[in-house]
């Protein structure tokens, strides 16, 4: 499964969690997805992902778009 990846060659993720397991798990599948560290990183806080992925100006915009998103059922 961490072979099959969505995105294109070079395109920037970022993971933001700030539950220990789930960071725990998430820095796992980034160690065998073999990524390029350029790729895919894991972080603790909002502000620093939308720093490394070069849209801290558009936090308001992104965390109004994720406000209106229906949780996911299950992760509760």
């Amino acid at each position: 499964m961490v072979r099959l990846n969505p995105f294109g060659a070079g395109a920037r993720r970022a993971v933001v969690v700030t539950n220990d397991v789930v960071f725990g798990m998430a820095r796992m599948y980034q160690i065998l997805s073999d990524e390029s560290p350029d790729e895919l990183q894991i972080f603790r806080k909002v502000d620093d992902a939308l720093q490394w992925l070069w849209i801290a100006d558009a936090k308001a915009e992104l965390l109004s778009v994720l406000s209106q998103t229906p949780p996911i059922s299950g992760l509760d």
